[in-house]
């Protein structure tokens, strides 16, 4: 039988032509579309995995493990991730009653296992022991459960007890931001249910025609503009694509949402051109030495035939009838033969401009030393910090100007360039360069215990490390000031709060951190 998750079975149920087109045609699926749901989702499943983890009941370590897994590059800008992470916060204090509950033997779980004659995909949340058995707990984000959502955890419940080989004894919907936090069910036969899955598949497996099934959900369905049947439900005005342009819409909708830095434009990069063709490949050049066949189509922004060997320290052109597709200077898209010229060359181009766009908001936003955001965006969002949990953190490299008088400029830019490479690396931060030794970090939390925690980590990574220049040794240490945000407080006092503390530090002899 062809391999099965629960979101396949759904997926036929409710209409065989869009299973048709999503798992047997492959066509994009609903979730390849970036959307702040989807992210928020996976983002709180990351969380909850985390705080798990720790085997310890106690809000403080998840409200640590939201920091902690929370991706600013998941967003479109800052604010909206900002805003996000507080709603986020929101939503698991509401539940936190019911997320506290229980004796958790297992969690966060990627299982394929065979059930209903078959390899079958599925993602266990939560697992508790109970004295007879044990309880299934999904984490279901909304308080919107349909019947078929509840089929679904059913079938998670009856993989869970062939996992454990224990009974199912309850099944409990933890539902995140809802105004009930919790919803439990009487969990099915499980032998009955993987009976009814194994039919299901074999009739999917069996099923040649595929014929739609025109409804109202139509109207949310991703491929409605390639389906005859939905004109039923939406009328014959829409304007009809084909699968080729479908993929080019679903790709080119991706890239809008390209975001503020290289690295979300990389990630969504790769997601949109899988959605022209599963096979299509995305090479980034990365510094390594490019041929002179692959480099004259660069500089030329052409397309050629063939296909690319890559090596640790060389992309290299050889035969193939492959379509390769240049994005500036810095890589290339490799398409299948499958793929039209016209929709490889719409695309080429389209990820050029974004990748200049996105180059040119990032050479007008960052500082050029650091590749750290510059102090005019941290003061253009400092208005719209108001009423959110957030602690600022100012630090400075200490003795700043006797490096410069002793080893030259560039031996301070190397300073500052070690210096932020370690801030930029440390999750749930974000990083301004705000003066010539000076940075500002924000934290999208209250917490200063965590807060001090993290500040102490940066000050021993930087006065543990090795910086050699110009074949001498070089002693770096930095001070830090913290301040967290209250309300009716502005940001403007909580960073004079931050420098005051900062100020403090220096005091008692630099190399330390300092709390207002």
């Amino acid at each position: 039988m062809r391999p099965a998750s629960v979101t396949s079975l759904k997926t036929y149920l409710t209409c065989p032509k869009k299973y048709y087109y999503a798992y047997i045609e492959w066509l994009p699926k609903e979730d390849d579309k970036p959307s702040i749901r989807l992210s928020v989702s996976n983002i709180l499943h990351a969380a909850l995995t985390a705080y798990h983890a720790r085997a310890t009941k106690d809000w403080n370590l998840l409200d640590l493990a939201l920091v902690e897994t929370w991706d600013p590059r998941l967003f479109s800008d800052l604010c909206t991730s900002a805003n996000e992470y507080h709603r986020s916060r929101w939503i698991l204090w509401q539940a936190w009653s019911a997320i506290s509950s229980g004796e958790t033997v297992r969690y966060g779980q990627n299982a394929e296992l065979d059930f209903g004659g078959g390899k079958f995909r599925s993602r266990i949340d939560r697992i508790d022991q109970e004295p007879d058995g044990i309880s299934f707990v999904e984490y279901h984000l909304g308080d919107r459960v349909s019947e078929i959502d509840q089929w679904s955890f059913q079938i998670y419940a009856s993989i869970s007890a062939k996992l454990m080989k224990q009974p199912v004894k309850s099944v409990r919907v933890i539902q995140l931001g809802a105004e009930e936090p919790e919803l439990k069910l009487n969990p099915e036969d499980p032998f009955k249910l993987e009976n009814d899955i194994k039919r299901l598949r074999r009739v999917i497996d069996s099923d040649q025609r595929h014929m739609p099934h025109p409804d109202q959900h139509c109207r949310f369905c991703a491929y409605s503009n390639i389906c005859d049947a939905a004109e039923s439900v939406l009328g014959s005005g829409r304007i009809k694509q084909s699968n080729e342009l479908f993929r080019i819409f679903r790709a080119l909708e991706i890239l809008i949402e390209a975001g503020e830095s290289i690295d979300t434009l990389k990630t969504l990069a790769l997601k949109a051109v899988n959605q022209i063709h599963f096979e299509a490949k995305l090479i980034w050049i990365d510094g390594r030495e490019v041929g002179p066949e692959l480099l004259d189509a660069a500089k030329k922004k052409i397309e050629i035939e063939g296909g690319i060997v890559e090596e640790e320290t060389k992309l290299t052109l050889h035969e193939g009838d492959s379509l390769i597709v240049p994005v500036s200077d810095v890589g290339f898209i490799v398409f299948p033969k499958a793929v039209s010229r016209t929709s490889a060359e719409i695309f080429g181009r389209s990820l050029r401009i974004a990748w200049e766009r996105t180059n040119n908001y990032i050479v007008a936003t960052t500082d050029g030393l650091t590749g750290l955001a510059r102090r005019e965006i941290f003061e253009d969002k400092i208005n719209r910090l108001s009423g959110q949990d957030y602690t600022l953190i100012i630090c400075d490299i200490d003795r700043f100007k006797l490096i410069n008088d002793t080893y030259g400029h560039e031996g301070g830019d190397v300073c500052l360039k070690i210096f932020a490479d370690i801030v930029r690396n440390e999750r749930g931060v974000v990083s301004y360069r705000i003066g010539g030794e000076e940075f500002l970090l924000f934290i999208p939390s209250k917490d200063l215990d965590y807060c001090r925690r993290k500040a102490e980590e940066i000050r021993k990574n930087i006065a543990e490390r090795e910086i050699i220049y110009d074949g001498k040794k070089i002693q770096m240490t930095t001070s830090f000031g913290i301040a967290s945000g209250e309300n009716f407080v502005s940001a403007r006092e909580i960073l004079k709060r931050a420098d005051a503390a900062l100020y403090r530090a220096k005091e008692k002899g630099r190399n330390c951190v300092e709390v207002f």
